[in-house]
């Protein structure tokens, strides 16, 4: 099967997918379904290894804007499965149809595998809540996005315009998550298909209301109002924003002073982060449910006599723990078999809260046989940060040797620092609020009356990286064009952070 934006994949050429497996994927859907999932209409192709390294550089998404971060992504990719230390199996683009793209040259049981691991991903993509208001279209939208950044390099000059996207994609995980929900509003173009976009033409800092009258007064003539006379005579405009926003992207491209095409690739930056938001909020429970299905859709239809082992050892790669950091896959599976036990042996309840008899608990089963309805439950409605905070227990933690760990900056080495459960649960939460990213919010627009931006960072416990926070300083200079500024807790201290366009400040 061909995609149907060549435009957009013409950097690709595909190998046809062969009629084994095709028989391999419907009798994997068939089952899928009969199972309780959804994955949709998916559509597979292999690529070469080079392929595959330069589908993940772009996300997925070949036909994406040029930008050398693409390239240096490409070149570590390919290196990294050159050199041994790394291979990509699978790709899944989050559209309709669904786009899997699969490694060539893998054995008959990995290819297997990663069909069914496919069907888990893209049954995540279609019934998880946080993907609901997903741009589904993102091929074409991406490639229309590509063909509007080359026009503008061809006539600002590529330079230019890819030291305005390094400030732009600097700030792209300065998201609201809740936007995800509520739906955002696109910046108008000023100009239409085949019209050149006007260089000099700058939006006006603020937008507000009373700018808006004063403005029509100055053309108009209009004398003011006796309200309006009253409000400038005591200077009282309020705050702006009128509350702390999150969403500190979708404020720069509002009220940024920017050019019309500064804001249109602004936009398109802001786009494309949050389609790929959802993705950063539920990566351990994608990827665990996944594995989760490939295991059951393996066993009960996928391995062939002598395959066993061989499935073995591709599934224990998967899932064993990764030295110094979390393995997704690993937490994510074994977190939903756990519900599914649970719910399967009514582990649940105000009775089985108030059980403190130990063996009682070990050898707890009502028979309830609720565990499959229950992660599908799951799996429709909670991010990585949700699961977790319901479902991980002190048991589980004991089972899978959880703990918690810290450098030893005398020795330069790392030791446990705790297994108590609370301690576990509140370092694994703080690290994945937000998918990771710290949260900053701007809580004044014009500070110190001057039209400086003043961000704040909600600390929850894990401190600002010092050089990641200048950087961004600098970008968000670039694009407000006045001084900004980062309150931060830093080493239990407040610490505010300043760029002015050539000095870095602190105190």
């Amino acid at each position: 099967m061909r995609h149907p934006d060549n435009n957009a994949l013409q950097r690709l050429s595909f190998i046809p997918f062969p009629e084994e497996l095709v028989a391999v994927k419907r009798e994997f859907m068939a089952y899928a379904r009969e199972m309780g999932l959804d994955p949709g209409e998916v559509v597979f192709d292999f690529l070469t290894p080079k392929q595959i390294s330069q589908a993940a550089a772009y996300d997925g998404f070949p036909g994406r804007y040029p930008h050398w971060r693409f390239g240096m992504a490409f070149d570590r990719l390919n290196k990294s499965h050159g050199w041994g230390l790394s291979t990509i199996y699978e790709m899944v683009v989050n559209t309709t149809p669904a786009y899997a793209y699969l490694l060539q040259g893998s054995t008959r049981i990995i290819q297997k595998m990663v069909i069914a691991h496919v069907l888990g991903h893209c049954d995540f993509f279609r019934h998880n809540a946080w993907f609901s208001r997903t741009n589904r279209n993102m091929l074409n939208e991406s490639a229309n996005h590509a063909a509007r950044v080359r026009r503008y390099s061809d006539r600002f000059g590529p330079e230019r315009v890819e030291r305005f996207l390094d400030s732009c994609l600097s700030l792209d995980n300065l998201l609201d998550p809740a936007l995800l929900f509520a739906g955002r509003k696109r910046a108008k173009r000023r100009w239409t298909k085949g019209e050149e976009a006007p260089e000099e033409q700058v939006e006006s800092r603020f937008t507000t209301a009373y700018m808006d009258s004063y403005s029509r007064s100055v053309k108009e003539g209009k004398r003011p109002d006796k309200e309006e006379r009253e409000g400038e005579a005591t200077g009282s405009q309020g705050p702006f924003p009128a509350a702390p926003t999150r969403g500190v992207l979708d404020f720069l491209v509002e009220n940024a002073p920017l050019k019309d095409w500064e804001k249109d690739l602004l936009d398109m930056i802001r786009e494309e982060a949050y389609y790929f938001l959802p993705q950063r909020f539920t990566k351990i429970m994608n990827e665990g449910w996944a594995v989760f299905w490939h295991r059951r859709i393996m066993a009960e239809r996928g391995i062939e006599a002598g395959e066993m082992v061989a499935f073995a050892d591709e599934h224990s790669k998967i899932v064993a723990p990764w030295p110094n950091r979390l393995n997704p896959y690993r937490l994510g599976l074994y977190l939903f078999e756990d519900v599914k036990k649970r719910w399967d042996r009514g582990m649940y309840g105000e009775e089985w809260e108030n059980c403190t008899d130990e063996r009682e608990r070990r050898e707890w089963d009502k028979r309830e046989m609720k565990g499959l309805q229950k992660v599908l439950e799951v799996r429709a409605a909670m991010n990585d940060v949700e699961f977790i905070d319901a479902f991980l227990t002190p048991e589980f933690a004991v089972e899978n040797g959880f703990f918690t760990f810290r450098k030893r900056m005398d020795e330069g080495v790392y030791a446990i620092e705790s297994r108590e459960f609370n301690k576990i649960k509140k370092s694994l939460l703080s690290h994945l609020a937000n998918g990771g990213e710290p949260i900053l919010k701007i809580s004044d627009a014009n500070y110190g009356n001057r039209s400086e931006l003043f961000l704040e960072h909600l600390h929850g416990g894990v401190d600002l990286k010092i050089p990641e926070a200048r950087a961004t300083l600098h970008a968000l200079h670039s694009i407000w064009r006045r001084p900004v500024h980062i309150k931060t807790v830093n080493r239990e201290r407040e610490t505010i952070y300043s760029y002015d366009g050539v000095n870095d400040g602190e105190r």
